[in-house]
């Protein structure tokens, strides 16, 4: 999570959670990548991560365009350029990266967050949401109180290169965020 906050004496401070190391991407394959997105499979994330959090006695997150925009940008990089990490190939982390698409108030109380997965074969929206469960950081972050908005974005990409090792892959990216 990226958090932002005003303390006395005006310094701001940035925390960062759930950081992932950058793995470094092998060799091109023979055969290009396809990236191709599944709007089916991100609402129903959307949903499940809604009751759960309903289940919880939690608000219901909705969908931002901004944040859904941040997510797919950084889940098709994944798959195309086989890395999988929280900070961009390019070494940008997570919050400058949501915070250039999602506008956030300067000065308050704001906050980012994000979880990714990635899998081979059949990915459901249960299965995924299971894994981060399972997980005690992604777990918090999913039940966080202070999130307002959500953005995913569900990729199938075929001969992913890097870290995927030429395999056929659904990468996940859920963002987060409060305004302020």
């Amino acid at each position: 999570m990226i958090s932002k906050r005003r303390r006395p004496g005006g310094l701001v401070v940035l925390a960062l959670s759930l950081a992932v190391a950058a793995a470094l991407a092998a060799p091109a394959s023979a055969a290009p990548t396809e990236v191709k997105a599944s709007r089916s499979l991100n609402a129903a994330i959307v949903s499940k991560i809604n009751a759960t959090r309903s289940a919880h006695g939690l608000r219901r997150l909705k969908v931002a365009a901004p944040l859904s925009r941040a997510a797919r940008q950084h889940a098709v990089s994944m798959a195309t350029l086989g890395y999988f990490s929280h900070t961009s190939r390019n070494g940008t982390s997570s919050g400058r990266r949501i915070t250039s698409f999602y506008s956030v108030s300067q000065g308050k109380n704001w906050a980012v967050g994000e979880v990714l997965a990635w899998a081979t074969g059949d990915v459901t929206a249960g299965r995924v949401l299971a894994m981060w469960l399972a997980s005690s950081p992604h777990h918090r972050q999913l039940l966080s109180k202070r999130w307002r908005d959500v953005g995913v974005s569900a990729v199938r990409s075929t001969n992913a290169p890097g870290v995927y090792g030429g395999r056929t892959v659904t990468i996940v990216v859920v963002d987060f965020g409060s305004p302020g």
